[in-house]
């Protein structure tokens, strides 16, 4: 509600269970994880070596996703241009996308970033 006399609004604290994910929680306990990992020095070696595993683990999934990514994105437009009636009409749209982001890229690149040059410099 607003109160009108004070020009502010008045708000009902209220404390309830939600459903999902604690975020603030799980992000500070991983904070302060970390933290004690870190001042524990040997005694935390073995847990260290095993995040270290772990993030390596997860840096080789991730570049075999970005290695199959382009492909997986070829055939999503592929799929797309075989359901389209007239191709006609999506060859003038993408030429018209494609003029409209030369356009952006040549403003960018001749106009604005120069400007900011001069400006600084």
């Amino acid at each position: 509600p607003i109160n009108l006399a004070y020009n502010r609004t008045i708000y009902d604290a209220k404390l309830e269970k939600r459903d999902g994910i604690n975020v603030l929680g799980l992000l500070l306990f991983c904070i302060l994880f970390g933290i004690i990992i870190s001042r524990l020095k040997e005694k935390a070696a073995i847990l260290k070596q095993f995040f270290e595993a772990m993030l390596e683990v997860v840096m080789q999934l991730v570049r075999i996703a970005m290695l199959f990514s382009p492909l997986g994105i070829f055939f999503l437009i592929v799929s797309k241009i075989l359901t389209m009636d007239s191709l006609n009409d999506f060859v003038g749209s993408l030429g018209l996308y494609m003029a409209t982001v030369l356009a952006g890229l040549f403003i960018h690149g001749f106009i604005i970033l120069p400007l900011i040059l001069f400006i600084v410099t």
